[in-house]
C-alpha cells in the first residue's frame, strides 16, 4: 500500500512539475506577459524538481554501499565484544503462509479453477523467524543487543549457535543502538 502511495505522490508531482513548465511557457509565448503566472510556474517547477531531484537521488543509492561501510566502520573503529552463544536467548516464531503454486501460469491456475480443483492452485509455507537476544555490560551499564531476524527455527538456530560457540559483537562506543552481530556463519 506504502508503495502505491509514493508512486501516486511521485506522478502527482511530476504533474505539478510539468504544470509549472506550461505555466513558464504559456506566459512567454502569451501577447500580455503575467508576471504572476510566470512567477507561480516558476515556484511550481523548483519546488517539484527539488522534490523529485531529492527523490531520484536517495532511490538510486541501493543502501548496500552505506551499510557495508556502517560495518566496515564498526569493525575497524568500534568496541569488539566476544559473545559466547551459548548464553545468548533465542525467541522464535513461525506461522504458515498460503502462497500460489501457478502465479507465472495463469492457465493452470483458470483450468484448476474452472475443474473446481482450486485449492490446488495454492501451497502452504511454513515461515520462521528468529533472533538472538544478547546481555552485557558496557562502560558499567547493562545492554541488550538483539540480532536481526534470522530465517530458522528455534531448534536449528540453537543448534548451530552450540556448534559454533562463539562471535564477534561490534558497538559503536559512542551510540550502544549501533552495532553488528557477526552471524556470518548462519549464512
Amino acid at each position: 500500500m506504502l508503495k502505491i502511495f509514493k508512486k501516486v505522490a511521485f506522478y502527482l508531482v511530476l504533474a505539478v512539475f510539468f504544470l509549472g513548465v506550461l505555466l513558464i511557457w504559456g506566459t512567454l509565448r502569451a501577447q500580455v506577459f503575467q508576471l504572476t503566472l510566470f512567477l507561480t510556474g516558476v515556484l511550481l517547477l523548483l519546488t517539484s524538481g527539488a522534490i523529485i531531484f531529492l527523490t531520484i537521488a536517495r532511490e538510486s543509492g541501493d543502501g548496500v554501499d552505506t551499510h557495508a561501510s556502517i560495518i566496515q566502520h564498526l569493525k575497524k573503529d568500534g568496541l569488539q565484544i566476544d559473545v559466547d552463544l551459548t548464553q545468548c536467548k533465542v525467541f522464535s516464531n513461525g506461522w504458515t503462509e498460503r502462497e500460489e503454486k501457478y502465479d507465472n501460469m495463469p492457465r493452470v491456475a483458470f483450468m484448476n479453477a474452472v475443474s473446481g480443483n482450486s485449492e490446488s492452485n495454492f501451497q502452504e509455507i511454513n515461515v520462521n523467524q528468529s533472533v538472538i537476544v544478547y546481555a552485557t555490560s558496557i562502560q558499567g551499564k547493562t545492554t541488550t543487543f538483539v540480532s536481526p531476524a534470522i530465517a530458522k527455527d528455534k531448534a536449528t538456530l540453537m543448534m548451530l549457535l552450540e556448534m559454533q560457540r562463539n562471535t564477534l559483537l561490534y558497538v559503536d562506543p559512542a551510540n550502544h543502538n549501533i552495532f553488528y552481530f557477526d552471524l556470518a556463519f548462519l549464512q
